[in-house]
């Protein structure tokens, strides 16, 4: 995505604060988003959760990815849904120890693997899953 898009993308996603909150609230949204702080960004989501969400539990915050999984499946242009499954999956995470510069590290291992892995064909659902090693 091109930086002109990507900020248009943010404005559009802004503009019920913007009316709500200003001009300079916004800016400064879009500023932390721009400059990719995303850890602080995470940690604003993990904060506000424990905040507003007390009692949320690991498998509770999942149970709700679920619902909101479903709900991508049925708006996969809406980067606000992409956003809520994200936020969820992120809260889960710390609830179960596990912080965002964990995930990033994990992910990177995980990359790795990937990429030394065969992968299969497509399956009816679209999805190429790896190919297990067979077991002697």
């Amino acid at each position: 995505m091109s930086r002109k898009n990507e900020i248009k993308t943010l404005l559009l996603l802004h503009t019920k604060e913007l009316t709500d909150r200003g001009l300079d609230f916004v800016a400064t949204e879009i500023e932390k988003l721009l400059k990719n702080d995303t850890q602080k960004v995470f940690q604003d989501v993990v904060d506000w959760q424990y905040k507003q969400f007390p009692t949320a539990s690991t498998e509770s915050k999942l149970k709700h990815l679920q619902f909101e999984i479903f709900e991508l499946l049925h708006k996969p242009n809406d980067p606000l849904e992409y956003a809520d499954a994200i936020m969820l999956l992120v809260g889960a995470a710390d609830n179960a120890g596990i912080n965002f510069k964990n995930i990033v590290i994990a992910v990177g291992k995980k990359l790795k693997i990937n990429k030394k892995r065969k992968w299969g064909k497509p399956n009816k659902d679209g999805f190429t899953e790896h190919i297990k090693p067979e077991v002697k």
